[in-house]
């Protein structure tokens, strides 16, 4: 069962309506391109209080299996009550089958995909994706899954949850999705964070999302950096030799050599047109 679509359906069937329930889908880059996507429900203290027995009530093996880390539900200092799921991914070309296991490759979050450029000395990151929010709960749900629960997509309607709750579907359930990429940030999401790019997806919408960043390419600026200090190495280990060849005895430039106490020449001394002769 894709995450969200467990998420929604055993929250959506146990949760009573009038009750709030927020969805948050999370992407974090980190340097190496590794990273991790987040998932997380958040329910209401009323909602909460309502449903002790909620642990018991979402089956969440599959997920486990299929690499998922599960807690919750547990209350946090928010004063929500938190279900929260994540899971890493080694390399950029790694994240968007991951993010696929969210609501499936042709889900409502889909295209998904983190690029890394590589330049000498820098990094560009891009993170891409749709967020498919037309169909309503809909696109949540399979046909399989709409014969188990009498022909609904998540065990009631759109309208039926509105209609309960009094209020339209945006205000019973609502979405968040959040990205950071290595260095400094920039996407097409609402004016907000610096930190993070965070957008809201509303029901009866498809949202194209983008961020992208740039960052120091830390292995060429290491090599970069290890090559400059062995060259200043050189040239000073260079130039300390030279100095001390200047200062050692018969580095003047005159020849080698010199005479004797008797008056003979050393050997390598210069010796006169006489001496030749005799």
């Amino acid at each position: 069962m894709r995450l969200l679509r467990l998420l929604l359906v055993g929250l959506v069937l146990v949760v009573p309506t009038g009750c709030q329930l927020e969805v948050r889908v999370g992407l974090d880059v980190e340097p190496d391109g590794s990273g991790v996507v987040r998932v997380a429900g958040v329910l209401d203290e009323a909602a909460a209080s309502r449903v002790p027995d909620l642990r018991d009530q979402l089956e969440v093996d599959d997920l486990v299996e299929a690499g998922w880390t599960i807690t919750g539900p547990a209350l946090e200092a928010d004063g929500r009550t938190w279900i929260r799921a994540s899971k890493p991914f080694a390399a950029p070309e790694d994240a968007g089958p991951v993010l696929d296991e969210i609501s499936g490759s042709g889900g409502p979050f889909r295209d998904f995909a983190v690029r890394r450029t590589p330049s000498l000395l820098r990094d560009e990151w891009n993170v891409d994706g749709i967020v498919d929010l037309t169909a309503g709960l809909a696109g949540f749900s399979d046909d399989a899954l709409r014969e188990r629960l009498d022909g609904t997509n998540v065990g009631r309607s759109d309208d039926e949850i509105a209609a309960e709750a009094g209020r339209s579907l945006d205000e019973v359930i609502t979405f968040v999705v959040a990205v950071t990429v290595p260095g400094e940030l920039t996407s097409n999401a609402p004016a907000g964070r610096t930190d993070v790019a965070e957008w809201r997806p509303v029901f009866g919408e498809q949202l194209a999302l983008a961020a992208s960043g740039t960052s120091l390419n830390t292995v060429t600026a290491l090599w970069l950096a290890l090559g400059l200090a062995a060259a200043v190495a050189l040239v000073v280990l260079l130039a300390v030799r030279y100095r001390r060849h200047r200062r050692s005895p018969g580095a003047t430039g005159a020849p080698p050599g010199g005479t004797m106490s008797d008056g003979s020449p050393t050997i390598g001394a210069a010796r006169s047109p006489a001496d030749l002769d005799g």
